[in-house]
């Protein structure tokens, strides 16, 4: 599902780092809004009979996987549907075109009792801006239906952890971490240690008897995540906007998901970030169109998503964050935002590029993420890690190749 807000998570190098004024989690949350009435007696439901089919088992799995936590959570299934606390929607109407293209499994909303809106939908994936008492996990069949079993348990886990007030963790170890390449299926202690920091002093649940408030929870000091590396000597903060995205393993994917392919020059890019996370909005001039409407010489904006705010401002960013004081410029300089590239070197004015994209409404946004954008390099091209253990080193021109063979075969469908 696609970040909500402003979703920070906090990745610790070493216990040599950690001061006593920064707890040690991974857990974010939505500016600690939480579901109205606490977690512990919620309810859930489908739209109607009709999708029991498609999702009974994997709804079924996933409540399941948080009941058998240890934080309180308590979900029952209802037939009354339009009473549930949480509604499951399989629809493709409820779903739009950027996110087919983008891979999104699934996202949820979040309403007040009068269906007042109050968060999270198809365009941007916004966080919910108050505390809610109904939340919707609108599935998307399109990409649902290509999944493990597994996967889709684990992507409506994810989902219900979202209604229930937890944002997106950076730690690859926990059920919140952003991914359709899942290891993790059932929350980790980190997430249930996020419910608890919302509702401990609410949980009512037999469950939850003997566990602490926030403000005695006793959380390690040594939390780790694969995502930092050995060099690293300070706090890092990722935002990411895209949840559960498809993970394309070749160019045949890449090209079938995409309507538009080009390579280009990089004119500029301008960092930014606002209450729903982190942009980079990067100017590419054509140089060679390879699908789609674009000619050579034609000038795009791409916003990417993601990026990272590192050194001494993520401190203080962190710390504007866990005293909800809101963000400003004055918080953190723009140009201490730098974008994410998987698995390769950020973009820079003057580079060459090749973007795999989905133009909709006239907005261009990169298929699957940072997965569709390339840097070349002379005679080379820079791929992401997901890439390079099924084509290792690619010459540019047998990449570009390849692409071509993959649009002509498109086209023969």
């Amino acid at each position: 599902m696609k970040k909500r807000n402003f979703m920070l998570s906090l990745l610790i190098c070493s216990s040599v780092v950690i001061s006593n004024s920064f707890p040690a989690f991974a857990y974010s949350t939505f500016n600690d809004h939480v579901f109205t009435g606490g977690v512990s007696n919620l309810t859930y439901s489908t739209e109607d009979d009709s999708v029991n089919s498609y999702i009974e088992s994997t709804m079924k799995s996933a409540a399941n996987s948080w009941n058998n936590t240890n934080c309180g959570v308590s979900l029952t299934e209802t037939a009354k549907h339009g009473s549930a606390n949480i509604i499951f929607y399989y629809d493709e109407d409820l779903t739009n075109a950027a996110d087919d293209n983008a891979g999104v499994i699934a996202f949820t909303k979040f309403y007040l009792t009068n269906s007042k809106w109050v968060g999270g939908d198809s365009d941007n994936h916004s966080g919910p801006t108050s505390n809610w008492s109904k939340s919707h996990i609108i599935i998307n069949p399109s990409v649902y239906n290509t999944l493990s079993t597994s996967v889709k348990t684990a992507s409506l886990a994810h989902e219900l952890g979202h209604a229930f007030g937890l944002a997106h963790s950076n730690d690859r170890t926990v059920l919140m971490y952003p991914s359709s390449a899942r290891t993790v299926y059932t929350p980790q202690i980190d997430d249930t240690n996020g419910i608890i920091h919302l509702y401990g002093s609410r949980l009512t649940s037999s469950k939850s008897t003997n566990l602490s408030t926030p403000s005695t929870l006793n959380i390690t000091d040594t939390t780790t995540s694969s995502a930092v590396t050995a060099d690293e000597t300070d706090f890092s903060y990722v935002a990411t906007l895209e949840d559960c995205l498809k993970n394309y393993s070749d160019v045949n994917e890449l090209t079938n998901d995409s309507n538009t392919i080009i390579q280009g020059e990089i004119q500029d890019k301008i960092s930014s970030y606002d209450k729903s996370g982190i942009f980079t909005d990067v100017k590419i001039k054509v140089t060679n169109n390879l699908a789609g409407t674009l000619k050579a010489g034609d000038v795009i904006s791409v916003r990417l998503r993601g990026g990272t705010i590192a050194g001494e401002d993520a401190k203080g960013f962190r710390m504007q964050i866990m005293k909800a004081d809101g963000i400003t410029s004055d918080n953190v300089s723009s140009d201490k935002i730098t974008e994410v590239i998987d698995g390769s070197d950020n973009f820079n004015k003057g580079d060459s590029s090749l973007f795999f994209l989905n133009c909709v409404n006239n907005k261009y946004y990169v298929t699957g993420s940072h997965q569709g954008k390339f840097k070349l390099t002379n005679d080379s091209v820079q791929l992401h890690d997901k890439l390079k253990s099924k084509y290792g080193d690619l010459k540019k021109e047998d990449f570009i190749k390849d692409i071509k063979n993959a649009v002509l075969n498109k086209k023969e469908k």
